[in-house]
């Protein structure tokens, strides 16, 4: 059972422990999903009540918090939840660590390189890829990227617009 972090708890939220978070993904929505969320180091899942997104956060209701007492000793604790239980709702939403470590390949099956990080920094991220003995950035967008497969655990570029737009470190 592989857990990943989805969020970090900022403060509680009126007066029933009710938790304000900050999520840890692309889609927030992605928590109305999740049935069963750890909180911090603990081994044993709180079942979630209520979930509603707002302004990009999250707001919760565990049934281990129940006053804003329980809420107020959570702040900057982080939320996990079991990979398993992360649903997308859209298309081609994929989770990072399920990424790492694939191949690039050219539409012709030539191997780029091998994809060692994704780093985001408010525009489309940007996949850091290992390649002829350096580390070439690219943006993750579908003009480059035209197909990702977690079977193959390969990723196909567009050889043209992948020479055009990556930039060496």
């Amino acid at each position: 059972m592989e857990k990943l972090e989805i969020g970090t708890i900022l403060k509680p939220q009126a007066l029933k422990g009710e938790l304000k978070v900050s999520p840890n993904v692309s889609d927030p929505n992605v928590f109305k999903s999740i049935k069963k969320i750890f909180v911090g180091v603990s081994e044993e899942p709180s079942e979630v009540q209520k979930v509603a997104v707002r302004g990009g956060y999250v707001y919760l209701m565990l049934d281990s918090c129940q006053t804003i007492n329980e809420a107020e000793v959570l702040r900057n604790v982080k939320l996990y939840a079991l990979k398993e239980d992360i649903v997308f709702n859209k298309e081609n939403e994929f989770l990072i660590c399920d990424l790492i470590g694939m191949q690039i390949v050219d539409e012709q099956g030539k191997k780029l390189g091998d994809l060692e990080d994704i780093e985001q920094f408010g525009g489309p991220d940007i996949l850091c890829i290992r390649g002829d003995g350096r580390i070439w950035r690219v943006p993750f967008i579908s003009e480059v990227a035209i197909s990702i497969s977690l079977e193959t655990r390969q990723i196909v570029f567009n050889k043209k617009r992948y020479w055009e737009v990556r930039v060496c470190d």
